[in-house]
C-alpha cells in the first residue's frame, strides 16, 4: 500500500526533527519527548529549528562554546535581557552562511518557542526562574484590511464575463 501525503510528509520532517536535534544539548530532546503528543511533527520541527537559532545565538554571543556544550547548568545563567537581545539578533542574522531577517511575526513565533521550552525546563526544576516570563511579547502591527468601492466590485465582475 502507498503512503499517504501526509504519513510520508510526518515522515520527512520527524527525519529532519531528528537531525536537528543531534546538533543540539541532549536535555533538548526531553522536550521534544514531552510535546510529542499534543504537538505534530511539523510544529516539533519548527520548534527545533526556533531552538537551533536561539542555541546558536547563546553559543555565539554569551557562551562562546559549540552549542552541544551548553549544559543545563549554563541555562540557568540565560537572562531576560538575553531574550531581548536575542529578538533583536533575529533582525538580521547569519546562520550556515546565509542571511535571515526576521519580520515580528517570525520573531513571535520564536520566542514562543523559547518560552515553550524555558517553560519546560522549568517545570521539570531543570531551572531555578522562568526567566521567560519577564520578556513582553513582539507588537504585531496589524495591516489594515482593503475593501474594493461598490463601482471596483461591479467592474471586477464585469471583467470576469
Amino acid at each position: 500500500m502507498n503512503e499517504s501525503y501526509f504519513d510520508s510528509r510526518d515522515k520527512n520532517n520527524l527525519a529532519r526533527l531528528e537531525n536537528i536535534c543531534e546538533k543540539l544539548p541532549e536535555y533538548v530532546e526531553d522536550f521534544f519527548l514531552s510535546i510529542q503528543m499534543r504537538t505534530t511533527p511539523l510544529t516539533r520541527l519548527n520548534y527545533a529549528s526556533d531552538l537551533h537559532t536561539f542555541f546558536d545565538f547563546l553559543a555565539q554571543r554569551k557562551f562562546k562554546k559549540d552549542i552541544k556544550d551548553i549544559s543545563i547548568n549554563d541555562m540557568d545563567f540565560v537572562t531576560s535581557r538575553d531574550l531581548e537581545k536575542f529578538l533583536a539578533y533575529l533582525s538580521h542574522y547569519t546562520k550556515n552562511g546565509k542571511t535571515y531577517k526576521c519580520n515580528e511575526h517570525a520573531k513571535e513565533r520564536k520566542l514562543c518557542s523559547v518560552r515553550s521550552f524555558l517553560k519546560f525546563l522549568f517545570k521539570e526544576d531543570l531551572i531555578t526562574a522562568n526567566i521567560a516570563e519577564k520578556v513582553d511579547s513582539v507588537k504585531i502591527h496589524e495591516k489594515p484590511i482593503l475593501f474594493l468601492e461598490n463601482n471596483e466590485v461591479n467592474d471586477l465582475l464585469d471583467t470576469v464575463e
